[in-house]
């Protein structure tokens, strides 16, 4: 795959490193490190990078639309928007996850108050009940001392 826009040594670099990703995140969702939803921009991230390295005049050819004359140029582009991209989701996530940390705390605290009471109710009959022995006792005290 010798062509003019990379040397051939550099065009396999970029293949392993670009294949190297994708067995990490293959490996990442093996282990349940990474969920597979997750994984589908890093996949096609993985994929665009595996395609430009592999046909390397795919770039050229990406150059000329967007109008950039050099492609090292429209690489970088293509590297910052794959970055965007993913801290705009993992943002998402985050939110996502910040709205459900509330709801379980707003829970915890519900549940708390709830043993708490429970608690309190527990003493009380258990009170009442060392009242109700103590009468019951005293009961049975005062019948043996009538005999």
């Amino acid at each position: 795959m010798i062509n003019n826009l990379i040397p051939l040594r550099l065009q396999m670099f970029a293949i392993l490193v670009s294949g190297l990703l994708l067995l990490g995140i293959i490996g990442l969702i093996r282990r349940g490190k990474l969920k597979e939803g997750y994984s589908i921009l890093w996949f096609f991230i993985g994929f665009g990078f595996l395609a430009i390295a592999v046909w390397a005049n795919l770039l050229r050819f990406i150059s000329r639309i967007v109008g950039v004359e050099y492609e090292p140029a429209t690489l970088f582009a293509l590297l910052l928007m794959g970055s965007i991209l993913i801290l705009i989701h993992i943002t998402v996530l985050v939110s996502g996850f910040d709205k459900k940390d509330k709801t379980l705390a707003q829970n915890i605290g519900l549940l708390t108050w709830e043993l708490n009471k429970l608690k309190e109710e527990n003493q009380e009959i258990k009170r009442r009940l060392d009242e109700l022995k103590g009468e019951i006792s005293q009961r049975g005290d005062s019948t043996e001392k009538g005999k």
